[in-house]
């Protein structure tokens, strides 16, 4: 059994009894995230700023959830998704369903009849999506005192945005982006003035009274493009952040304006390296290599292959010992005679040519409507051709599209009906490729 016996507290004290190590553990964390606060609520203005349901939402939000609605939750979730805190797949519930899906669907419904949950239940990311529609949108009885923290933030910042002399980023105006944020990652936009970005800092701090969340002025950083020095003074004594330098990282990954260098993508390389020495590759039979390179490492690696081209590089500064095989026998299917390890670079081009195959859907994406505006500016997609000071990462984009353009026909991809996959992708380049 796992037990912390000996500590050292913040003052430099030595813990040893279970009192004083819960206590060092309780004010490390109260002095890293703060101690709760008061809140003030939110203003009935900032709410009525943007879409708000009527009646009619309201009498299908307040409606019972059923044992349908709870079953169809758990059999959409496909069985390879990462299991929930107990360790347990969507697997083990589909084929256990017809023993435990009526304990599920008790407790679950008990959960939204008392707002908590009364003893131990399984599976808690079935509450993530069923509460999405039931109770993060809140326009019931409680509404203006508690608005949902997600929803709260976009409509404070679209209060000041809209409401006050706010001027967009130049780039973003089109479609009046001015934020991005994905759980504790937060990015802010606007033209490169005092007014503007004080407006921003000004919506979240109307968010942090009202929620409790605040900003972390240590490691929050502004960057600036096209402004005279006088003006950048002027925003660090206001907001107090410190200028950035690109590259910055943004959900594990390297954001800049540039071509990605191999420097940027050694994060990539030395998390893989390290994989492979923790769990004593070595000592893996060939068999468990193999399964460690197509299931563990193939992930990490296609993370960033979808985003962006990564650069090539033959790894030659880890390892010197020449391969046994030619490389383009080892990453043949299994059926062919190889070992059916993906080729990197074409893995690579094939998850980015999804990027190209949403451009020819028009899929309903924040990034495909910043393009659009941006970019192709209602030209043709087949036929398009970038300008020439567009940025890196767009060319690139346009280069796979340009390697895949023979795959689609009248802007649907004809080697499968269900649409383009970045298998089928993968597959059609490998093909293609000469032997």
């Amino acid at each position: 059994m796992n037990k912390v016996i000996l500590i050292e507290n913040q003052i430099g004290n030595t813990c040893s009894d279970s009192q004083s190590i819960q206590e060092a553990f309780l004010d490390y964390y109260e002095s890293l995230l703060g101690r709760r606060k008061a809140t003030e609520k939110v203003r009935a203005e900032v709410i009525g700023q943007g879409r708000c349901c009527n009646a009619d939402h309201i009498q299908i939000l307040n409606t019972p959830v059923t044992n349908e609605e709870i079953r169809k939750i758990f059999f959409d979730t496909p069985i390879d998704k990462s299991p929930g805190p107990d360790g347990y797949t969507s697997a083990f519930f589909k084929d256990s369903w017809d023993i435990i899906g009526e304990d599920i669907c008790a407790a679950i419904k008990d959960f939204f009849c008392f707002r908590c949950i009364r003893g131990k239940l399984c599976h808690l990311d079935v509450f993530l999506k069923l509460t999405c529609k039931k109770l993060m949108i809140q326009l019931n009885g409680s509404l203006l005192n508690n608005l949902s923290m997600p929803l709260g933030f976009l409509r404070m910042i679209s209060y000041a945005t809209e409401n006050w002399p706010f001027q967009y980023h130049p780039l973003c105006k089109g479609i009046k982006l001015n934020h991005l944020i994905f759980a504790d990652d937060l990015l802010m936009f606007c033209k490169g003035n005092t007014q503007s970005i004080m407006l921003l800092i000004m919506a979240f701090s109307s968010f942090s009274k009202a929620f409790g969340l605040t900003m972390n002025n240590t490691k929050s950083e502004v960057y600036y493009n096209g402004v005279s020095s006088a003006l950048k003074n002027d925003i660090q004594q206001a907001t107090r952040f410190v200028e950035g330098s690109l590259p910055f990282r943004y959900l594990g990954v390297p954001i800049q304006a540039g071509r990605l260098s191999q420097k940027e993508c050694n994060a990539l390389l030395e998390r893989m390296i390290n994989i492979i020495r923790s769990i004593g590759a070595k000592k893996l039979s060939y068999a468990g290599r193999l399964v460690l390179i197509n299931s563990v490492l193939n992930t990490l690696y296609s993370y960033w292959a979808w985003m962006f081209i990564i650069p090539k590089g033959d790894g030659s500064s880890y390892y010197h010992k020449l391969p046994l095989v030619v490389w383009d026998k080892v990453t043949l299917p299994k059926d062919e005679g190889g070992l059916g390890i993906k080729k990197a670079e074409t893995c690579n081009i094939a998850a980015v040519a999804k990027l190209v195959d949403w451009v020819y859907n028009k899929a309903d994406k924040l990034w495909i409507k910043w393009i659009s505006q941006v970019y192709l500016k209602q030209q043709d997609w087949h036929t398009y051709t970038p300008a020439a000071g567009v940025v890196w990462f767009w060319k690139s984009i346009c280069k796979v599209k340009e390697m895949m353009k023979t795959g689609y026909h009248n802007d649907q991809w004809v080697a499968s009906s269900k649409g383009y996959t970045i298998r089928d992708g993968y597959e059609w380049l490998r093909t293609k490729q000469p032997k």
